[in-house]
């Protein structure tokens, strides 16, 4: 019981919500192969959703049994409009989570950066660390993205 308290003593979840939009100048497909192939960030139940069978002629999904033919299998199409990923960065202890919405058509994308989430208490001091968050997503997702 002691443990139980101690460890929900010490759990924290910081959400702190946004709202800025950034835009592409290629197409919605486009956008979300690039933020599949992004180094730095975890898109959990996504990219290891669909596995090649023995054949090497499907790709089965471990969690429907959807089968796809390898030939005509893309990721990008299996991956929702609203997502989740984690980057990996140097704070609070080993990254954040972000919350995204993605529009657009064959031409054009954007961004909606709904929320950053995180494993850390909010800064006692009033800062709510939107800055650093807004910042490093830049860094690590947004310029990456930018480069065609």
């Amino acid at each position: 019981m002691v443990s139980v308290f101690a460890f929900m003593a010490t759990s924290y979840l910081t959400t702190i919500p946004q709202h800025k939009i950034y835009y592409f100048d290629y197409g919605i497909i486009n956008l979300k192969q690039k933020i599949i192939d992004l180094p730095n960030i975890k898109i959990q139940n996504y990219k290891n959703l669909y596995q090649i069978d023995s054949t090497g002629l499907y790709r089965i999904n471990k969690y429907n049994i959807d089968t796809i033919p390898v030939k005509e299998f893309n990721l990008e199409s299996q991956l929702p409009n609203k997502i989740s990923f984690f980057v990996n960065e140097n704070f609070c202890r080993h990254g954040y989570t972000v919350s995204v919405n993605l529009f657009g058509d064959d031409i054009k994308s954007i961004l909606l950066l709904n929320e950053f989430s995180y494993d850390c208490p909010k800064d006692e001091g009033g800062n709510d660390d939107s800055d650093f968050l807004i910042k490093s997503f830049e860094k690590n997702v947004i310029n990456s993205l930018k480069i065609n």
